[in-house]
């Protein structure tokens, strides 16, 4: 449907990116690729998984969220753009994002998952229940990103680099887009 990568839900990114970026001094991300969504239903090791409980807990990317429902082969017209971020401290972030309905159609339950890596680590993780988004409709919301010391420390052991996964979930389909950013 889209020729281009679409910007999905870089709200995490562009957070930690200021985070990171008011405590050493770094550049922009720039969206790096758009995946195809895995089956729902496993994930790499055929085990069904959930959206981790805790940022400290250790996986890779693509294994943190599984679902029942079906994935199109094609991306939706969903799109994500990062509004306002504005400082709550030194290693906080008040982020805003608009989550764009460009189909004919209402979205009907829309579930949001972002996880944040330093390689294998979670450095930041949210879920958000969007609900019904109507046809040519924004949804708005505001989220708190607060990377610590310890986050901090696994991006620099990374050398600098994160990986922006969000899945986008909803009855007619879903998209997953995955980014790779250097923030340090």
């Amino acid at each position: 449907m889209f020729d281009t990568p679409h910007p999905v839900f870089v709200l995490a990114a562009v957070a930690l990116l200021g985070t990171v970026g008011l405590e050493y001094g770094i550049g922009s991300a720039v969206l790096a690729t758009s995946t195809v969504p895995q089956p729902l239903d496993t994930v790499l090791d055929d085990t069904p998984a959930s959206l981790p409980s805790s940022p400290t807990a250790t996986t890779s990317p693509a294994d943190t969220v599984a679902s029942p429902r079906e994935r199109e082969s094609e991306p939706p017209g969903v799109r994500m753009a990062v509004g306002r971020v504005e400082s709550c401290g030194s290693t906080c972030r008040d982020v805003t994002a608009h989550l764009y309905n460009e189909e004919t159609v209402d979205l009907t339950n829309v579930e949001v998952y972002t996880t944040i890596y330093a390689g294998d680590e979670i450095v930041w993780v949210d879920a958000e229940r969007a609900g019904t988004i109507a046809a040519g409709d924004v949804y708005t919301t505001t989220k708190r990103v607060n990377v610590g010391p310890g986050e901090i420390s696994k991006i620099h052991s990374n050398g600098g680099s994160v990986t922006v996964e969000t899945v986008i979930e909803f009855d007619q389909g879903s998209t997953v887009v995955t980014e790779n950013v250097d923030v340090v």
